[in-house]
């Protein structure tokens, strides 16, 4: 864990990239074993990942870097914490 935390605070887009690339990856290996009596498809396993590491994170990085911006808790018209 604190080598995640390291990678964080160095490089976070680049550490969001690789963790969504390796977690999407990785469920759809998992889902086409499970829903699929058809063979391996590694190309959809690697659209996959390419989509996380180069879509997904990155506009989750700019849309939660955003929403910390504007709408953080505790500041005067934030959202209020749960």
């Amino acid at each position: 864990m604190q080598a995640y935390a390291a990678a964080m605070k160095h490089s976070p887009l680049l550490t969001k990239a690789a963790s969504a690339s390796v977690l999407f990856g990785l469920g759809d290996v998992f889902a086409q074993q499970q829903l699929r009596p058809a063979p391996f498809d590694a190309r959809r396993a690697g659209s996959f990942a390419a989509f996380a590491a180069l879509v997904y994170a990155p506009v989750q990085h700019m849309w939660f870097g955003w929403m910390e911006a504007h709408v953080a808790a505790g500041r005067p018209g934030g959202a209020r914490p749960m």
